[in-house]
């Protein structure tokens, strides 16, 4: 279904390669601003409301994605829209003992199943209505539970996206529960639908609140983002290598400082062919009182030996709380979503999109308005072959329930 369908691990070297050398062409300084196209606006029931994560696209050219509301019993949907704008509801939540609150984006295999996480739901005894599901949504639009969380050692509340090995295992994060209080996991879901917790966070110095989905290496070793902990409190970056005796061992590649180097990252991270690894973080930086007290949030880049350096510090008119990760083209430039700035109509309002070159200066490719284009873009855009970018509004649109757009080049 798409390119970061089952990717075996001694290919994910080719593939890194490639995402950089075939990427699409780089939108170039001084050239036009992409052109605002609006798929779908989302009503709220029965075809879903708020998109919270990111699209993917299938090979026919359709997009698919989830929203955490709306559908047949306003507890979340996964749906497709394609190039004309026509919306489908794959699937509706009904809530316990099914999911509820669907806050990820998908994945799929080679087969055209989907695969992801809710962050509520399920056979849990937690406190909000149950501790949240892995669910697979098959080419019927058949769903299935695959784990529900208990909220112990398992983990609880998944948030992110899941990835998915040669073997078809899922590997993911929970954002609560484990073994040290409810800091949070990375866990690990084989076909038989057996669940390992890899690593449970301390809330200490290797991190707190994982939210993000997580990468491999071409050596299967995984790297994520927690969003609190860390030597100085506020997130970090980190590594998990498989050991011989079936164990994980985590490896903190930097923790954060809040100012001027950033706070809190909570989307995942992208690299390039060095394995320089590239992100976001929602707050740090440059604090400006009553707008970003805390930080308006930075674009970064992490070496391969650990040292970071700020690309960019957002503030109030160049964005505001990057959330997801940043899509890297074939000269640097970086491609990301801040969910609210861009305009001066209120510190909520309303959103954009960004380029942030590798001379770190930061081009405005769209602001939203907060009307029929959406309000509040949600992390993690897709970019296609032709250089297009597509992606979700979490609120706006004509019933406020969120918009489906497309960005032309």
């Amino acid at each position: 279904m798409t390119a970061f369908t089952r990717i075996p691990l001694c290919l994910a070297s080719m593939l890194a390669l490639a995402l950089v050398l075939l990427a699409p062409r780089p939108l170039e300084a001084g050239s036009p601003k992409p052109k605002y196209q609006l798929l779908y606006s989302f009503q709220g029931q029965p075809d879903g409301a708020n998109p919270f994560a990111g699209l993917i696209m299938g090979t026919n050219g359709i997009l698919y994605g989830t929203t955490k509301y709306g559908g047949a019993y306003d507890a979340g949907s996964v749906f497709s829209v394609d190039s004309s704008g026509k919306e489908a509801v794959i699937h509706s939540f009904p809530g316990s003992p099914d999911g509820q609150q669907p806050v990820a984006g998908l994945t799929s295999d080679s087969s055209g199943n989907f695969y992801g996480t809710t962050e509520i739901g399920g056979t849990g005894d937690c406190p909000v209505l149950g501790c949240g599901t892995v669910f697979k949504v098959d080419t019927k639009g058949t769903e299935t539970v695959l784990y529900s969380f208990v909220g112990g050692m398992d983990g609880s509340f998944p948030v992110g996206s899941l990835i998915v090995d040669q073997n078809g295992s899922l590997y993911g994060t929970t954002s609560q529960g484990g073994s040290s209080k409810d800091y949070g996991t990375v866990f690990k879901l084989d076909q038989d639908g057996t669940e390992s917790v890899l690593y449970s966070f301390t809330g200490r110095a290797d991190g707190a609140s994982p939210q993000a989905s997580l990468i491999f290496d071409p050596s299967g070793n995984l790297y994520g983002t927690a969003d609190s902990g860390g030597k100085y409190g506020h997130g970090v970056v980190f590594k998990l290598a498989p050991q011989p005796n079936g164990t994980w061992v985590e490896t903190v590649l930097y923790s954060y400082k809040d100012s001027p180097d950033g706070a809190g990252p909570v989307g995942s991270l992208t690299w390039d062919e060095k394995r320089n690894l590239y992100g976001t973080t929602v707050e740090g930086g440059i604090k400006v009182s009553n707008r970003c007290r805390f930080g308006c949030g930075t674009v970064f880049e992490l070496s391969v030996n650990g040292k970071e350096t700020v690309l960019f510090r957002f503030r109030v008119g160049t964005g505001k709380y990057p959330e997801g990760a940043v899509i890297r083209d074939a000269t640097g430039n970086l491609y990301g979503t801040a969910p609210r700035g861009g305009t001066r109509r209120g510190n909520s309002c309303c959103g954009l999109v960004f380029r942030v070159s590798s001379a770190g200066k930061e081009t405005l490719l769209y602001k939203f308005t907060g009307g029929a284009d959406g309000n509040n873009p949600s992390p993690n855009l897709l970019r296609d072959a032709a250089g297009n970018f597509y992606g979700t509004a979490e609120a706006g649109g004509q019933f406020i329930s969120g918009t489906v757009f497309k960005l032309i080049p």
